[in-house]
């Protein structure tokens, strides 16, 4: 089937609005170019329409020759006409752009969600554009980057690969990827992306380890008896292990390990939000000393912290410090 190139005036053509570049970029040059010898390459079309009575093509490959050729003042332009589906225009668009180093990485992550948004499958997408099923399926995630965390920073369109990878790592915590686009080109998105992780790895330890206490039936400290101050013993008990996200090891580990060592009657647990998780056990009140009489000594007593004797202030239980952690519990 042989071809037919037809000149078309550029009023009649428009650009894509699924052209995966954004910006065509400086084509001042090209323009000089096409203005001394015109255009030696056709522009490929598809019919959208009618305007004013006058035939609509949308351009699929040829954006920067149609952009020079207007700088250049053309009022014509060569052009290759054919119908395609919505879904072969991405196709060939895709294909045309990826082969040029300048386009972006979100540009060409773009590019595949709206071939994925036409019902083309992963390895289809692959095998026609040439990539591996991997790099299409990293591309798709930088794609599902929302809206909002890409108006996050001026510079999101210029960012990086990695740095793109490192944003659609928080896919679904579309706060932390706000917080890291925010950062972007600045010397602190390295600090914050593992800030970020961090927040991350805690709150996976804790949602571990609270799900693995309830369904082991682990008991419980009551809600009335938690403190405001994390590191203050709740009424009636006294702090007896502490297990946390950066202890070697998930909470059901470090627990039938401390379990391993002998019996801990009366004890519950509390799980902190910020990755620990402890367990009180409650304080038993101890026997008053007694003389050689029998009866009990005066001013004697235990009041679960400090032993107070008459004349004397309160002296504290020595403590033992576990794991290297500055977190005591009694000896």
């Amino acid at each position: 089937m042989s071809i037919s190139i037809v000149d078309i005036p550029v009023s009649q053509l428009t650009p894509n609005p699924h052209n995966p570049r954004r910006d065509v970029g400086d084509v001042r040059e090209l323009a000089d170019s096409i203005r001394a010898q015109g255009i030696k390459q056709e522009l490929l079309v598809t019919p959208s329409g009618d305007r004013d009575g006058r035939p609509m093509y949308r351009v699929v490959i040829g954006h920067r020759r149609l952009a020079a050729a207007k700088i250049a003042g053309l009022d014509m332009v060569p052009c290759r006409v054919e119908g395609m589906t919505a879904r072969e225009e991405r196709e060939l668009m895709l294909v045309e752009n990826t082969q040029r180093v300048d386009l972006t990485p979100l540009e060409e992550a773009d590019g595949y969600q709206g071939l994925l948004d036409l019902g083309v499958k992963v390895k289809e997408m692959a095998e026609r554009i040439g990539r591996s099923m991997r790099l299409v399926r990293g591309r798709l995630k930088i794609a599902s980057i929302p809206r909002s965390v890409r108006e996050a920073s001026p510079a999101f369109a210029q960012l990086s690969l990695s740095e793109l990878e490192d944003i659609a790592e928080f896919d679904g915590d579309e706060k932390a990827q706000a917080r890291l686009a925010a950062k972007a080109g600045s010397n602190d998105f390295e600090w914050q992306r593992n800030q970020l992780r961090r927040e991350r790895d805690r709150r996976e330890w804790v949602e571990a380890a609270r799900l693995w206490a309830e369904s082991n039936d682990l008991p419980m400290l009551p809600d009335n008896l938690k403190p405001e101050d994390m590191w203050a013993n709740p009424t009636g008990y006294e702090r007896q292990r502490r297990f946390a996200q950066d202890y070697p090891g998930p909470f059901s580990k470090q627990w039938k390990d401390w379990q391993a060592e002998g019996k801990h009657p009366g004890a519950v647990i509390r799980i902190f939000d910020d990755g620990e998780a402890s367990w009180p056990t409650r304080r038993r009140r101890r026997q008053p000393r007694r003389g050689k009489t029998g009866r009990p000594k005066r001013n004697a007593g235990w009041n679960g912290s400090a032993a107070t004797r008459s004349g004397s202030s309160p002296r504290r239980r020595p403590n033992c410090v576990a794991n290297g952690s500055e977190q005591p519990f009694p000896c």
